[in-house]
């Protein structure tokens, strides 16, 4: 889907290596407030993601808060799913506010 050979991406910041710069402070914002509990379970978000090669694609995603035994947050589980961005997906996607900062 984003032209990377298996294992390219493992032990790599997601983000920080395909998440165009203008959106991933907002992205690592949210992700800090699903594993700060503060988002309801199965939330949606969509952001786009560059492929190898450079091309935008917005992806629709589902998160879900991962917990150990003791109820502890210990991970995220993403899926999501994209085409290519047709007219109609130019338009910025509206964003979900979470009332705080982003981190920095």
């Amino acid at each position: 889907m984003l032209g990377y050979n298996e294992g390219e991406l493992l032990g790599q910041n997601w983000i920080d290596s395909v998440v165009p710069p203008e959106e991933q402070d907002e992205l690592k914002d949210y992700f800090y407030h699903i594993l700060s509990d503060n988002i309801e379970q199965d939330d949606h978000y969509t952001n786009y993601v560059t492929t190898k090669s450079g091309e935008p694609r917005l992806i629709d995603w589902r998160n879900r808060l991962l917990r150990n035994e003791a109820g502890l947050p210990i991970g995220i589980l993403s899926s999501g799913w994209t085409s290519p961005i047709s007219e109609r997906w130019k338009t910025p996607w509206p964003k979900k506010k979470y009332g705080c900062e982003t981190r920095s």
